[in-house]
């Protein structure tokens, strides 16, 4: 399996951030949320920056390559 990271950047309330991130947790595939920082940025809303990670599966010459490795 390969490791995907994703950058995200995502502004809205408490309320919104968590919905989201609720709603990645209810996907089919693994998906992890780390390196999480939240940023007032006036009013009610927040700036989140964080960390997905996901993950595939490799393609054929890749697990020859991880395999070659070891």
């Amino acid at each position: 399996m390969a490791e995907v990271p994703i950058t995200l950047r995502l502004t809205g309330t408490y309320n919104d951030l968590a919905a989201f991130v609720n709603d990645v947790a209810q996907l089919s595939r693994i998906v992890t949320i780390g390196e999480i920082s939240l940023t007032p940025t006036g009013g009610n809303r927040l700036t989140m920056d964080a960390t997905a990670r996901t993950y595939r599966a490799l393609e054929p010459g890749e697990r020859m390559s991880v395999q070659a490795q070891k």
